[in-house]
């Protein structure tokens, strides 16, 4: 479960770039995550046959954790400081965007 909201995590980091309106959907989608696992721990819980160590668990989230936001900063750095050409893709064109072929009204 744990690695599972930190995968989540870190595709929120990843594509905040492109949509920075997911900041006001993320805490919906935790919160529907949340009470989608409470009801399966409630349904579904049973006494452990056996105990587990979580020592080095913490670890390896932690360092998980620190991959994916020091990966994400460095893919920030990278598209912030590239340039990007603007120019249409045909240079005959005037116009560049998803609207290129319909540049005239005749077109429509």
């Amino acid at each position: 479960e744990s690695v599972s909201l930190l995968y989540f995590q870190a595709l929120v980091w990843c594509t905040l770039f492109f949509y920075p309106y997911l900041t006001f959907l993320v805490p919906i989608f935790f919160y529907i995550r949340f009470l989608y696992t409470k009801y399966v721990l409630s349904v579904h819980r049973q006494v452990p046959k056996e105990t587990s160590v979580s020592a080095d668990t913490e670890s390896f989230l932690m360092m998980f954790y620190m991959i994916t936001l020091i990966a994400t900063t460095c893919f920030y750095g990278i598209m912030l400081h590239s340039s990007m050409s603007h120019a249409p893709k045909n240079p005959s064109s005037s116009t560049c965007g998803p609207f290129d072929p319909f540049s005239k009204a005749a077109d429509y």
